[in-house]
């Protein structure tokens, strides 16, 4: 018969906090490459603030899945969301990373530059 290791909590814990970070980072960075190849955090550049459907209707793309995509930005912080008007914004802080050409504003350092 053998005897269980005796786990420490802590590390356990810790571990179980980087497998949900690695999840996420994953998540969000599918959601990044989405919106820089469909043109979406562009549309909000150029276009300002936009509800589901609206950025829908302006980009032709379903209303759903434009729905899913803001709120999931907008929970990794890649874009802001206003509960009254029901819309979301691109700060434009976060633009140059993720809605200017490369050839104008992204470096080698530059997250837009992975994507």
């Amino acid at each position: 018969m053998t005897s269980q290791p005796v786990l420490d909590q802590a590390k356990m814990e810790a571990f179980v906090h980087k497998v949900l970070e690695d999840t996420s980072a994953t998540l969000t960075t599918t959601l990044a490459v989405l919106g820089d190849r469909l043109g979406l955090f562009k549309d909000l550049a150029a276009h300002g603030p936009a509800t589901s459907d609206e950025l829908a209707s302006r980009m032709g793309i379903n209303e759903r899945y434009a729905r899913e995509w803001l709120g999931g930005m907008a929970s990794a912080g890649y874009l802001e969301y206003e509960p009254a008007t029901r819309r979301f914004t691109l700060p434009p802080e976060h633009a140059p990373a993720l809605a200017v050409d490369r050839a104008l504003a992204c470096s080698p350092a530059c997250p837009r530059s992975c994507l």
